[in-house]
């Protein structure tokens, strides 16, 4: 279960336990929500799967600003992350990237367009405390349903997506 945040006097918005933490007062669409990962998640393969806690409802027909900070471990130095995401069928359009510092701190990351794309990292700066960031820009289709941030290790070796990672996602209309 996700720790959710919550802004003083803030109304609660549609879906899973998030909760609004910003919106306009002259009646714009925009919302602002924050999940706190609550419990670690590994995966010990180079499939992708749900970093749980670390998802949103997404409504149908509405368009996010998806941001992830991914703190996580792995089993050796050289075992990198990938994440990628996964979402409600037929998204309108899905455009996301996300950042790492491999080893010795050299920059490393990959892209997405579409859900469960892999590219990976090469490996990691340390084997705990990571930290991985990803942005998405998402209109979903017609199916409201969650999207969830994915992850597995890019070669044999085990990656933790750690409590106190932050999922932050704002509904821009």
């Amino acid at each position: 279960m996700a720790k959710v945040s919550e802004a003083v006097g803030a109304a609660p918005l549609v879906g899973g336990g998030q909760t609004t933490l910003h919106s306009h007062a002259t009646g714009g669409a925009e919302s602002e929500a924050v999940v706190i990962k609550s419990g670690d998640t590994a995966n010990s393969t180079t499939t992708l799967s749900d970093a749980a806690g670390l998802s949103f409802t997404a409504l149908a027909n509405k368009t996010y600003l998806i941001e992830a900070w991914v703190r996580y471990a792995t089993s050796a130095t050289t075992v990198g992350i990938q994440l990628s995401a996964n979402g409600p069928a037929s998204p309108a359009f899905i455009a996301g990237l996300w950042d790492v510092n491999a080893a010795q701190g050299t920059p490393d990351g990959g892209a997405f367009n579409a859900y469960n794309v892999q590219i990976a990292a090469t490996a990691a700066p340390f084997t705990t405390d990571n930290l991985a960031k990803l942005w998405c820009l998402f209109r979903n289709g017609s199916t409201e349903g969650p999207w969830v941030v994915r992850f597995c290790a890019e070669t044999t070796g085990t990656v933790t997506v750690k409590d106190g990672s932050v999922l932050r996602y704002r509904q821009v209309d």
